[in-house]
Formats: structure tokens, sequence, C-alpha cells
């Protein structure tokens, strides 16, 4: 089984982080074995077609967007694997 530790973030406008224009700056990561991510996102997203999940392209398609509970459900069962600061 392979796994791997995968880190991004989000909000990240440069060094200044007391920045008004940098209102929310979000860290997160997971520690999900590769197949398990797939599953889970290809679940959720079963139309989704990029090469990289992002969440802007998520949120700009409302049958995408409509599916985020579900991922959100999914993602539930493995809470101690997701972290986010």
């Amino acid at each position: 089984m392979t796994v791997s530790l995968h880190i991004d973030e989000s909000g990240f406008t440069g060094r200044q982080l007391l920045d008004p224009r940098q209102r929310h700056f979000v860290l997160g990561s997971s520690l999900i074995d590769d197949t398990t991510a797939a599953a889970i996102l290809r679940d959720s997203f079963p139309d989704y077609r990029g090469a990289e999940f992002k969440f802007e392209k998520i949120w700009n398609r409302p049958t995408s967007r409509r599916r985020l509970a579900d991922f959100l459900q999914t993602i539930g069962a493995h809470a101690d694997q997701v972290y986010v600061w």
C-alpha cells in the first residue's frame, strides 16, 4: 500500500500574513492512501474531467457543487486522516 502525505493551501497572497487582502489562509492535508483518495474523488464527482481536482472548477459547475455534500459525508469517515489549519 502506498501512502502519501498531501498538503495544499488556499488564500495565499504572499508573505504579508497580516495583509488585509489576505483575509483567510487555509492549509489542509490528508494522509489517505492514493487508491482510497482516488475512489473518494471519483465517487463524489463522477463527471469531473480535469487532470487535477480543483475546488474552483467544482464550485463553478452546479452539478459538481451539489455533490460537495456527498464528498464531505464520505471524507467524514476518514476524519482522523484529514487535517485543516
